[in-house]
């Protein structure tokens, strides 16, 4: 990846970064770039340079505009039948099962959260690519990521995580890369 990115004031000037079966922590402060270089991996926003990825991409982001009325086993169901995946386990694992049945708009954010997770996941995605993705859990479900991103780092898969945590994830992480600190 080479790129560069600027609104009023550049984000990035000849940012290089290459990411191969490994675990690479984003940090920053806010404003520092981390979601704007995740969109520009995503081509969610334009920028300057060349970015190549291989393989099929997970995107856990920070915010994510769900249809409301529509049931959760739907949306999961819908989702995964492009690529005729399965889903019911990771609906247990996550424990929104029970709440198969409910429109997403009577979900509480943790649960939407937790959504955003699955949706994510049910691809059994090569690249998984995180943008603080344990906002509104509890600590069950944060316990449950972590393995969860344990074992896709021992499945040889590829994740970039931005977060503000820095502690949960350093010791799990490859690389990490402090944006504050790049220019």
């Amino acid at each position: 990846m080479d790129l560069s990115k600027s609104y009023k004031q550049n984000v990035f000037k000849e940012f290089n970064l290459k990411i191969r079966d490994e675990f690479v922590l984003l940090l920053g402060s806010n404003g520092s770039g981390k979601s704007t270089l995740i969109k520009c991996i995503l081509s969610l926003i334009n920028y300057e340079g060349n970015i190549s990825i291989d393989g099929l991409i997970g995107y856990i982001p920070e915010n994510f505009q769900f249809p409301m009325y529509v049931k959760v086993e739907s949306f999961i169901r819908n989702l995964a039948s492009i690529t005729n995946s399965e889903f019911e386990a990771l609906l247990v694992e996550y424990d929104l099962y029970e709440h198969r049945n409910k429109y997403i708009y009577a979900l509480s954010k943790g649960m939407k959260q937790k959504l955003v997770i699955i949706q994510a996941l049910v691809h059994n995605p090569d690249i998984l690519i995180c943008d603080e993705p344990i906002n509104g859990l509890d600590l069950k479900v944060k316990k449950t990521f972590i393995e969860m991103l344990h074992n896709q780092k021992l499945l040889g898969k590829t994740i970039l995580l931005s977060s503000h945590y820095e502690d949960m994830y350093v010791d799990m992480a490859d690389k990490v890369i402090n944006l504050d600190e790049t220019d």
